[in-house]
């Protein structure tokens, strides 16, 4: 009897690349991969495949089990909300924000909660690329610091984790969902601790080839910091809040790119189901760490995290590395996070997003059936352009579309300078 595929949900463009149904695929047929833009997609190869389904049932955009309160989509559930950094100087200056990622995890290997995690970093080579791994040590964590914001297939490696009794995972909303869903279905209950992370729009990765203008550059073994605070550059220091890009070669040069260009790049190389996710809180996980943009009081010269706790695990987490003086963390409020994450608009654009969707006659994920009775009464054109033109650049290749993004890029930055010339014409007049 053949049965539903993952291939069903790859066609309506709802596929994240997590990597779960990979994991379960008995005859080892479905591999991750990417398009030409540097978008992450399940592949089935057709001559191996034995329509069983198991593909479809781990999916999360379709797995009914997936503990979602449908009325609340966008915040779920929290218990406490905390700001704050780690007291352990060198996770904390190798940070990218507060270190309480980090620290955590340091904290479970330290206490023997876990005897590995799941994390993921940029690469080194000469294509740029972010990978999952299995770390056994908290030294090793220092490896790992830095979000990637690109997509990965976290989940893929998961395979590989029966060995150990207790595991923790770093991921964003769309890994954390596709291992609870992998754990409704029996599979992968050893990860006992789920660390989220805030995702507002992963970047497909061809954003690291379009960063990269100096040739010479593509040939050289690299590594790319999507944000490196606390940094002196010819003169001039970058704060957590200003934090650049750095590109750092494997000859010992570098290159520091504002974090402007990436922002930019935005509305070219976010895919629609990115627009379409709800999850930008992370609302499964037991633990959400995240910048604290527009929170109260949050130190943006040097760097801090926010923190949501979700679960009674994370909690005791919480409260133990507090006990022990790992973190140094001030509560803050829920309201804070709504407006500094900028919750109404996301649900606004979801809803927005689920429109055009159904306007395609594309699937929706099952759990944000409830949302179709919601949409937003005043259409977005902009996004129905972006969601369009990104299909249509995804089908020229690669060069095509980095070299199109460098120039769109370039006539931005021009523009900019345009502006700011003539506001200086008009104050000297």
């Amino acid at each position: 009897m053949n049965r539903k595929t993952i291939k069903d949900i790859v066609g309506s463009n709802l596929c994240t690349g997590c990597g779960a149904c990979t994991t379960v695929c008995c005859k080892s047929c479905i591999s991750i991969e990417k398009t030409n833009i540097g978008r992450l997609y399940a592949k089935i190869n057709d001559n191996l495949c034995i329509k069983c389904g198991q593909c479809f049932r781990v999916c999360p955009n379709f797995n009914e089990k997936l503990p979602y309160n449908q009325s609340d989509l966008f915040l779920g559930t929290v218990i406490d909300t905390y700001i704050g950094k780690s007291l352990n100087k060198v996770v904390y200056n190798n940070s990218q924000s507060g270190g309480l990622v980090t620290e955590i995890l340091w904290f479970l290997f330290e206490t023997q909660k876990i005897d590995a995690a799941i994390v993921c970093k940029m690469d080194v080579g000469k294509i740029t690329k972010a990978s999952a791994y299995v770390v056994e040590k908290k030294e090793q964590l220092l490896d790992f610091q830095g979000s990637c914001y690109i997509p990965v297939d976290v989940l893929s490696i998961l395979n590989t984790i029966s060995i150990y009794k207790s595991v923790a995972i770093v991921g964003t909303g769309c890994h954390i969902d596709g291992l609870i869903s992998l754990q409704t279905n029996g599979f992968y209950v050893n990860i006992k601790y789920k660390i989220g992370l805030i995702c507002d729009k992963v970047l497909s990765s061809t954003i690291c080839d379009v960063l990269l203008y100096d040739k010479k550059g593509l040939k050289l073994d690299k590594k790319i910091f999507f944000r490196k605070k606390n940094i002196m550059v010819n003169g001039k220091f970058y704060s957590y809040k200003d934090a650049p890009i750095v590109i750092q070669y494997e000859n010992g040069t570098q290159t520091v790119v504002p974090a402007i260009q990436r922002h930019i790049m935005k509305d070219f190389l976010t895919s629609p189901r990115c627009y379409l996710c709800h999850n930008k809180l992370n609302l499964l996980a037991d633990l959400v760490c995240g910048d604290p943009w527009g929170m109260k009081g949050a130190d943006l010269q040097y760097g801090e995290s926010l923190v949501m706790v979700r679960s009674d695990v994370g909690k005791r987490i919480i409260q133990e590395m507090q006990e022990m003086q790992k973190i140094n963390i001030r509560y803050s409020s829920i309201e804070d996070v709504i407006r500094g994450q900028a919750i109404t608009r996301k649900e606004r654009q979801t809803k927005d997003v689920l429109y055009i969707y159904r306007k395609k006659g594309w699937n929706i994920p099952v759990y944000m059936q409830r949302l179709l009775s919601l949409k937003s009464q005043t259409q977005d054109v902009k996004l129905k352009r972006i969601i369009r033109n990104y299909l249509l650049l995804e089908r020229h290749s690669s060069f095509y579309i980095i070299r199109v993004l460098q120039l769109k890029l370039l006539v931005y930055l021009l523009k900019q300078k345009c502006v700011l010339f003539i506001k200086l014409i008009c104050k000297l007049k």
